[in-house]
C-alpha cells in the first residue's frame, strides 16, 4: 500500500499540468453551460429534467439509486452512488475512452449536461454545488489517465516503450493506481450527496 501511495504521489506530481488544464476545461464548460441555460435557455433544463425523470423509472441503475434514496437507506444510497460514479461515470465514460482519443469530448459532454441540469438560476443551485464540485473533481482526475492513454498512442517513447501497444500497456497499468485517488474523491462526494439529499428530504 505504501508503494502504491508513493507511486500515486509521483504520478500526480508528474501530471500536475494536466490536472490543472482538465480542471479549467471541465469546470469552465460546466460554468458556461450553467450560466447560459440559466439566463437564456431554461427550456433545455426543463426538457432534460423530464428525460431524467423518465430514466429514474426505467433505467435499472438510476432506479436502484432512486429507490435507495427514497427508501431512506443511506448506506445503500452511498454504495450505489459510489459504484455508479466510479465504474460508469469515471472509468467507462471518461478514462477508458482515452484509448480512442475521446476522454476530453466525453468529459466535457458530461460537464455541459451538468450545466443544463443545474442552471445558475435554480433555487437549490448552491445546495447542490458542493456535491457537484467534489464529484466533478473525481471526473477531472479520471480525465488524466485517459489522456495518458491517448498520449501513449501518440508518443510511445514518453511511456517507456518502443511500440504504441507497449506504451498503451504501460499507461493502462497506471489506471488502477490513479483510481485509488479517484475513488477516494468520489467516495467523499457520495457522502456529501447522501447527507445533502437526506437533509433536504427531512
Amino acid at each position: 500500500m505504501r508503494h502504491t501511495l508513493a507511486y500515486l504521489s509521483y504520478m500526480v506530481r508528474r501530471d500536475w499540468k494536466k490536472i490543472v488544464i482538465c480542471n479549467i476545461l471541465y469546470f469552465g464548460a460546466f460554468a458556461a453551460s450553467s450560466v447560459f441555460v440559466g439566463l437564456y435557455a431554461m427550456e433545455l433544463h426543463e426538457g432534460l429534467m423530464k428525460i431524467l425523470g423518465a430514466a429514474l423509472e426505467r433505467d435499472p441503475l438510476l432506479s436502484t439509486a432512486a429507490r435507495a434514496y427514497f427508501s431512506r437507506r443511506p448506506l445503500e444510497a452511498f454504495l450505489v452512488t459510489l459504484a455508479v460514479n466510479t465504474l460508469l461515470g469515471a472509468l467507462v465514460m471518461v478514462t477508458l475512452p482515452g484509448a480512442f482519443f475521446m476522454t476530453v469530448p466525453s468529459a466535457l459532454y458530461r460537464a455541459i449536461l451538468w450545466g443544463v441540469m443545474l442552471p445558475i438560476t435554480v433555487e437549490k443551485y448552491y445546495i447542490a454545488l458542493p456535491t457537484l464540485l467534489l464529484e466533478g473533481e473525481g471526473y477531472v482526475l479520471a480525465m488524466v489517465p485517459g489522456l495518458n492513454l491517448s498520449l501513449a498512442v501518440l508518443r510511445p517513447e514518453r511511456y517507456g516503450a518502443e511500440t504504441r501497444l507497449g506504451a498503451l500497456r504501460n499507461a493502462s497499468g497506471e489506471v488502477s493506481t490513479y483510481y485509488v485517488l479517484i475513488t477516494t474523491v468520489l467516495a467523499v462526494a457520495a457522502i456529501v450527496e447522501v447527507v445533502t439529499v437526506f437533509s433536504l428530504m427531512g
